[in-house]
């Protein structure tokens, strides 16, 4: 009788009626994922409820603010002086109003939609690469709390959307801030740029930076405070919701991730190589 009420509960804790625990509040659930995660945490794993929709909600906004920003004002650039064209193309002064006229719309939705489209399915892809290493690595759980977890984990984006929207409404312009390794570094696609404009009909007047460069820069900006965050919190959730220890939860998540990190840096190096022929 005992071993029956034991699975009545448990079959109760992860029914979608079910009640959900009183520290599981949507704003406590906010600031427990940050100072409280493991609190968090355990009410994914014993509750079902949709309340990660506003979580959902709040990072896209939050990640799509400075995204806004930057798409209105290279907009507004593009219309004060036109497109930036290389040296020998030309359009008449009736292809330049037509692209004028048309690029706003079309580049403001195209960016908006492209950078939700990219949170969803960074989303999806962890939830399915957890479960796949979850089950590989002798854990049991399912692709819905891995979901919510990929969610919740992500709110530290959700901070640093914030704050890049605040420096771009308060320094300007279309750089966003920097919070990675590489902003400690000089950006070596700026050579690129003061080349062109020390010398706009001789592009073998500068050198084009190294696929080293290229690549150590791209590694950098893949060491980020907020990034390295969610990561942290992405471990700690498979801990808990999958109830593995803290080596095998490491490599579920970084194992996937520096391959991410891999593939990025080798590709900005190859595309280097073939920009130099």
């Amino acid at each position: 009788m005992a071993e029956e009420n034991s699975a009545g509960a448990e079959v109760g804790k992860d029914s979608p009626d079910a009640g959900i625990s009183p520290n599981s509040g949507w704003g406590r659930r906010l600031v427990d994922t940050l100072i409280n995660p493991e609190r968090s945490f355990e009410v994914i794993r014993d509750h079902k409820s949709w309340v990660w929709v506003l979580t959902a909600l709040l990072i896209i906004s939050a990640v799509a603010f400075p995204q806004t920003i930057i798409i209105q004002r290279t907009i507004a650039q593009f219309q004060a002086n036109g497109p930036d064209l290389p040296p020998g193309i030309d359009f008449s002064e009736e292809e330049l109003a037509q692209m004028q006229a048309a690029t706003p719309t079309f580049t403001f939705w195209i960016g908006l939609v492209g950078a939700i489209l990219a949170i969803l399915v960074i989303w999806l892809f962890w939830a399915g690469i957890i479960l796949l290493f979850v089950s590989m690595f002798g854990g049991r759980t399912e692709f819905g709390r891995l979901w919510r977890l990929a969610i919740w984990a992500s709110l530290p984006l959700a901070i640093q959307g914030i704050l890049n929207g605040i420096y771009l409404l308060v320094a300007g312009g279309i750089q966003p801030l920097l919070t990675s390794l590489a902003a400690f570094m000089n950006n070596p696609l700026e050579s690129i740029t003061s080349g062109i404009a020390a010398s706009p009909q001789d592009f073998s007047s500068f050198t084009p930076p190294s696929g080293g460069e290229l690549a150590l820069f791209a590694l950098a900006g893949s060491i980020d405070i907020f990034s390295i965050w969610r990561l942290l919190l992405l471990i700690l959730g498979v801990m808990i919701i999958a109830k593995l220890n803290w080596k095998k939860s490491a490599a579920i998540i970084l194992i996937p991730w520096l391959i991410g990190v891999g593939i990025s840096v080798g590709s900005t190096s190859l595309l280097s190589s073939f920009n130099t022929f």
